[in-house]
């Protein structure tokens, strides 16, 4: 699998929720990871659990090369299984571009966010908040 394929789709409600299904089953595996706070992921030694080829490859490796991965880049000499999981990974995120509701959803009528945030603001604070809308 290439880094950044995605062979999912939102354009129907079955083919996002495929898509949904397929990132809950990937990361069911690793939830007590996710779901570990920081000072249990120490206090109960959680990376011990992490694939011992994975943590011996990862340890090496310069902050640079660390700080790509959620990017999907991995290096050629890291395990096999360590790419697929990163280019699984990869391929399972959501684009960050945003759709056009109109389209997918005609029948929506949406508020502006400045009407639903402005109800009970005085004067001054919907001019502050205006900054940030």
């Amino acid at each position: 699998m290439e880094s950044g394929h995605c062979k999912y789709s939102c354009e129907t409600r079955a083919q996002t929720l495929e898509w949904i299904n397929a990132i809950v089953d990937f990361v069911k595996p690793y939830s007590f990871l996710i779901n570990a706070q920081v000072v249990n992921f120490f206090k109960d030694r959680l990376w011990e659990v992490v694939d011992g080829e994975w943590m011996d490859c990862l340890r090496m490796e310069p902050v640079e090369n660390l700080l790509l991965i959620p990017s999907g880049v991995v290096q050629d000499y890291w395990p096999d299984s360590l790419k697929g999981f990163i280019y699984t990974m990869r391929s399972l995120v959501f684009p960050r571009e945003q759709s056009d509701l109109q389209k997918v959803l005609p029948n929506l009528r949406m508020t502006s966010p400045n009407t639903v945030l402005a109800q009970g603001m005085s004067l001054k604070k919907k001019h502050e908040v205006s900054y940030y809308i």
